[in-house]
């Protein structure tokens, strides 16, 4: 359960939240799609929500924007409170047989991050690791999980990620990464003292994480096969 104060009371309201979902792709040329190391991948959104219009039927107030104060994130563009949001990068491995390229190749064009599992992920083959899970599957790399500060504290960030691979995307197999490292909050303007990125780490091996390399002080590579989640 999630709740908020407004600032002129010490009642805590209840949140009904709901889970919004949207991704989408890019390709230059319809009907003929030209797959090559430039191809963008699948994006995926989640998003943890709350209806403001609800609550303001509930609270029989039309300004409650401006009673909560700042203090959590209201998109204006869909009138919802943000509570969490994922932001997640698809590769299907059937895309990159028709590129005849490797995962290092494909996601170079990307950033750094991208570039370190798409590293992992050609060891994985090569060595043929964890059974071929991209014989019917895809890579995804978790981009950002972000939770408003006020709502942590509930394992809100990884119950968010169990949900989305159990109910949200529908591949039966495939690989999940992500990079744990400290990172500011976009659903808040407050500055944040960071925790280790070994214990994050250990953060999202609770929920069926491993952890891989440490690429740098502040970023530890993690992976786990998708039907860890199903």
């Amino acid at each position: 359960m999630y709740f908020i104060e407004l600032d002129d009371s010490n009642r805590k309201i209840e949140l009904s939240t709901s889970v919004k979902y949207t991704s989408c792709s890019h390709f230059l040329d319809f009907p003929e799609v030209n797959f090559d190391s430039d191809c963008t991948p699948i994006h995926h959104t989640v998003k943890l929500m709350a209806s403001a219009g609800l609550l303001r039927e509930e609270l029989n107030c039309l300004d409650i924007e401006s009673k909560l104060n700042g203090k959590y994130h209201y998109d204006k563009s869909s009138d919802e409170f943000i509570i969490a949001k994922l932001t997640i990068s698809e590769f299907p491995s059937e895309w990159k047989e028709l590129m005849e390229e490797s995962w290092s190749m494909w996601l170079e064009a990307l950033d750094g991050d991208h570039v370190s599992v798409g590293n992992r992920a050609d060891e994985i083959e090569e060595n043929e690791l964890y059974d071929d899970p991209f014989l019917f599957g895809s890579l995804f790399y978790i981009k950002r999980v972000d939770v408003h500060p006020l709502f942590r504290g509930n394992r809100t960030g990884t119950s968010l990620i169990k949900y989305t691979f159990r109910y949200l995307i529908k591949d039966t197999d495939g690989m999940i990464f992500l990079i744990a490292k400290p990172m500011q909050s976009l659903l808040s303007a407050a500055e944040e003292k960071f925790s280790s990125s070994t214990k994050l780490a250990n953060y999202y091996k609770s929920c069926g994480f491993k952890r891989v390399a440490k690429l740098d002080s502040k970023s530890i590579l993690m992976e786990a096969k998708l039907n860890n989640f199903r």
